[in-house]
């Protein structure tokens, strides 16, 4: 009973990890659609490369394309809003499968959205705006600092997500 007890509630735990990811990038894609002007303007200044080391020879990567900019921004708040998406969605499965008593809970869509969430702060703000476009010079626009912060916490929920 005690065993079956602790079970139930990592289970519970999974969920409630789970929606808080949902409701995070639930919020941050919102404010995104909403406040469009002020992350817009970060995503333009990066890809621009205009406040980078003047001397860079890596300034050939810049993009000056502002269609190119709004569908970079597009692709990032719609990342955001799939994770969200799919983070809810798998709560509902997972609060079912609870209820039914299943003996394993589902977690495919929550580890997919966990990786994508790795994938748009790693992949997406580290090694696209960071290195590609080398934010890391940036004295204004680096994100570089606030991207990092939240890696080793989607990778620890899914070590989490595999006990």
């Amino acid at each position: 009973m005690l065993n079956e007890k602790k079970y139930r509630i990592n289970d519970v735990n999974k969920i409630l990890l789970t929606m808080m990811i949902g409701l995070y990038f639930l919020i941050v894609g919102i404010d995104n659609i909403l406040d469009y002007q002020t992350n817009f303007n970060f995503v333009v200044h990066v890809m621009k490369m205009d406040t980078i080391n003047t001397g860079n020879v890596f300034k050939w990567r810049a993009v000056n394309s502002n269609i190119l900019h709004h569908l970079s921004y597009w692709s990032i708040i719609a990342t955001e809003i799939l994770i969200s998406v799919l983070s809810i969605f798998s709560v509902f499965i997972m609060i079912r499968q609870l209820i039914q008593k299943k003996q394993e809970l589902n977690l495919a869509f929550s580890k997919i959205a966990v990786m994508l969430s790795i994938a748009l702060f790693f992949f997406g703000f580290i090694t696209i705006g960071g290195e590609w476009w080398y934010m890391w010079q940036s004295p204004i626009w680096n994100g570089i600092g606030p991207a990092s912060k939240y890696i080793p916490f989607f990778i620890g929920v899914l070590i989490y997500f595999e006990k």
